[in-house]
């Protein structure tokens, strides 16, 4: 039962009682009255979608300057991708940053290797040297 013809709302509302004639009527009465407001819901979606929508493009152009405005090159490009590299597929990652996949890729595995957004370990310098032959024997 609703306040409307079926072919103006999609929305249904149930009633258990054997004649929903009363039912029906507070339904149209509450609703006439403003208690009710069925298509708030449709407006709501349409407005969540928009601040939605807003907030992944202020997102994507965020993270779009910070790429650019990196001064540590391509590492550091590499470092701050890695923090999302693993929760967004290539294209998305080429479409709204402009990256390549190769970039991708180093930054996928720089998160796998070291965690995301982590420095790289520093490997030890190994310095060689040779003995003398007296110090050979």
């Amino acid at each position: 039962m609703t306040p409307f013809s079926k072919e103006s709302s999609s929305l249904e509302f149930w009633s258990k009682a054997s004649d929903p004639t009363a039912d029906k009527k507070l339904l149209e009465n509450l609703y006439n009255n403003n208690v009710i407001q069925l298509n708030k819901t449709s407006t709501t979606a349409q407005n969540l979608k928009q601040v939605q929508t807003s907030q992944d493009s202020t997102f994507w152009n965020s993270y779009r300057d910070t790429l650019t405005s990196n001064k540590r090159g391509s590492d550091g490009k590499i470092l701050i991708l890695s923090i999302i590299a693993l929760n967004f597929t290539y294209n998305v990652l080429k479409n709204e940053l402009g990256v390549e996949n190769d970039t991708v890729n180093k930054a996928r595995r720089h998160a796998q290797l070291y965690g995301p957004g982590a420095p790289p370990l520093e490997k030890p310098k190994r310095i060689v040297q040779r003995f003398s032959d007296d110090q050979n024997e």
